[in-house]
């Protein structure tokens, strides 16, 4: 058969041979040929709400390039597609969130541009590992815009399930800068500046996407998330503003279900700042859902608003940068009536005071701004027990030993102990001295004594325990715990 006379060329020849006969080992998925597809321009349009895929023009005007852009899709093995036209897609007038995939055509059998409106997370999961994902689209049907328009042209060197993993686990990751920087800690609330901040230049992976994010200054404004009292997500976009102010004029906070409320005078509220995958939008902020009568409470409440916004906002990569507890009150004579009291650095939170109760062993850490952190204390009253058991002469005096060197300092609280008879005048030492209140004891039924002075054992020491050769009913044992 003359392949030529059927308008074959040497090059589709060459195709058709390295797909078909030599079928190369590949490690390709699904996806595009390189993350974050470079070779494509990735455009949106509202009037029209349509989504265009362009090939990349060459920089070099006297290349003999084509330009053209590649992705894989995978049935049974990876396949490579080239595709030298822009190629686009329509989306109903409808609000939603719809991720942008390609899919094989039923009509043409060929890979062609689709789309899912508000994807469950089974369906999130099959377009992930089973389509090449381009991008997800919020419309606001409303306004008649996007509000969200998230690049997610991954690339093919994954395997779908890790993919979908790390989409799931790790999402987006900060490698350096991207910071809040420049905020003005317990102003007064008379200066913008008591309630402003920037956040530095830096770069971040959105899962194999790298992306560079240039700095936002404190003048900058950003786009300000909250969901209406329909549920649906909006934003406020003002210049030189990162918060809204609602009612009277002070800081509004985003209970679900209720749209924004006015925070009582001089309550706090959160604010939290985070990056995302919208070619719109890299950095935004987002409104927290409560008010809070202290900044204690308020910081202690930001990883669960993460944790419950992350889940709301139809953004499919976003990186936590930082949140910010802002106090507001009519009293407060700034634009947004407002000052910063806590944004988490370390410079804003510090150990005020340190602590001890000695009967639980417990360490307090009282902070400035932060709630008191309790740790427990190796060898504080309660904390750990030194077991023991020992076979005794009735009859002679003996030392036992309990712990043959005191690794660290720690004091000995209480001793437990029990014998089989009764054993007068058994004493606990700290290097041959006996801890007062531990000392001549007579032990039989299982009974508590506790120390009352010159019982810390210091590093290096040596713990005993002796017995006098003084009984009755013939002992064999002696038993129990020492308490630190």
């Amino acid at each position: 058969m003359n392949l030529k006379d059927k308008g074959i060329t040497d090059e589709m020849m060459g195709i058709l041979i390295e797909v078909l006969w030599r079928d190369k080992t590949s490690s390709r998925t699904s996806g595009f040929f390189w993350p974050g597809g470079p070779d494509v321009i990735l455009e949106w349009d509202d009037i029209t709400r349509t989504v265009t895929l362009i090939p990349r023009p060459s920089v070099n005007p006297d290349s003999d390039y084509d330009p053209h852009f590649r992705f894989f899709s995978w049935i049974s093995k990876p396949v490579l597609h080239r595709r030298f036209e822009p190629e686009s897609l329509t989306l109903p007038d409808e609000e939603g969130l719809f991720v942008i995939y390609y899919d094989v055509d039923p009509v043409t059998r060929l890979q062609a541009l689709a789309y899912t409106k508000n994807p469950d997370e089974f369906a999130t999961a099959n377009i992930t590992m089973d389509k090449t994902v381009v991008a997800w689209i919020y419309w606001d049907a409303t306004t008649g815009q996007a509000l969200y328009f998230g690049d997610s042209r991954h690339g093919s060197e994954w395997p779908p399930q890790l993919h979908y993993w790390v989409h799931k686990t790790l999402n987006s990751q900060r490698q350096n800068g991207i910071a809040i920087i420049d905020a003005t800690f317990e102003g007064d609330g008379t200066n913008n500046a008591d309630a402003d901040f920037g956040i530095s230049a830096g770069s971040l992976w959105h899962e194999d996407i790298f992306n560079e994010a240039g700095p936002v200054s404190t003048a900058d404004g950003l786009p300000v998330w909250y969901f209406d009292a329909n549920g649906l997500p909006r934003y406020v976009e003002q210049p030189g503003k990162k918060v809204i102010n609602t009612g009277t004029g002070m800081l509004g906070y985003n209970p679900p279900g209720l749209g924004i409320i006015e925070a009582t005078d001089l309550n706090h509220v959160i604010y939290h700042v985070l990056a995302t995958n919208c070619i719109k939008q890299p950095h935004i902020v987002i409104m927290g859902q409560a008010e809070y009568t202290t900044m204690q409470e308020a910081a202690a409440a930001i990883d669960g608003e993460i944790i419950s916004l992350r889940e709301a906002l139809p953004h499919s990569n976003l990186m936590h940068i930082g949140s910010l507890v802002y106090q507001t009150s009519e009293s407060y004579t700034n634009e947004v009536k407002a000052r910063v009291v806590w944004t988490g650095t370390d410079e804003n939170t510090v150990v005020t005071s340190l602590e001890v109760n000695e009967e639980t062993g417990m360490l307090t850490l009282k902070q400035n701004k932060l709630p008191d952190i309790a740790v427990k204390l190796p060898g504080g009253k309660g904390i750990s027990e030194i077991p023991f058991e020992f076979c005794i002469n009735a009859a002679a005096s003996e030392i036992f030993v309990v712990d043959c060197y005191v690794t660290s300092e720690y004091i000995l609280n209480k001793v437990i102990l029990e014998s089989d008879g009764t054993i007068n005048g058994v004493s606990i030492n700290i290097d041959g001295t006996p801890v007062t209140g531990l000392n001549n004891l007579d032990i039989n039924a299982v009974a508590v004594y506790t120390a009352t002075a010159a019982n810390l054992a210091p590093t290096g020491s040596r713990i005993t325990i002796t017995t006098s050769g003084v009984s009755t009913g013939t002992p064999t044992v002696i038993r129990g715990k020492i308490v630190l």
